[in-house]
């Protein structure tokens, strides 16, 4: 079966970062949608199951569009499996293919949103911590919380950002 869909133009969020991240205010008005677009997707008992950087394209308005829909999860869906474990560098340590529910958004939605808000804050970074494969983490970050250098310098940045950091970095060593 084939299920033909709306073509959807827009950057992906990294490359979007990318030509913004000396942009302090789009990075945080990015990050309020970001936060709005996962409220609605929590509200409605919707999981995409695989947020990352090359499943968000930010279009010519700058409005966020989630893509890539294979594994997402609907209230039908519950108690099946899933053949999809979402990309590593945004992916709770923890997470299984039988995690498949609206839940396992919300890690990578902090994730996401932490990025945003700490590059607004520090855009170099950027350049100290993007690979081309995730926004600022990487998989070791999320295994290893307490020596990560990405933890370790968003807490010197401080304030909301350090804050956001902390509750990324106790969900790192919690339950899914």
């Amino acid at each position: 079966p084939v299920l033909k869909m709306e073509w959807v133009d827009g950057q992906t969020l990294d490359a979007w970062v990318e030509r913004h991240v000396h942009d302090a205010r789009a990075l945080r008005k990015l990050a309020d949608d970001w936060a709005e677009l996962m409220k609605s997707l929590e509200k409605a008992h919707i999981g995409h199951c695989d947020l990352q950087h090359g499943n968000v394209l930010v279009d010519r308005s700058d409005h966020l569009r989630l893509i890539d829909y294979d594994g997402m999860y609907v209230p039908p869906l519950r108690g099946r499996g899933s053949h999809e474990k979402g990309h590593a560098a945004y992916q709770h340590p923890l997470r299984k293919g039988t995690d498949f529910d609206e839940s396992p958004d919300r890690f990578s939605a902090l994730v996401i949103h932490t990025s945003l808000i700490a590059l607004a804050e520090s855009p170099a970074l950027w350049k100290q911590h993007y690979r081309e494969d995730n926004l600022l983490f990487s998989r070791a970050d999320f295994q290893h919380p307490d020596t990560s250098p990405v933890f370790a310098a968003l807490d010197k940045v401080g304030g909301a950002v350090a804050e956001h950091a902390a509750v990324l970095k106790q969900a790192c060593t919690d339950k899914l």
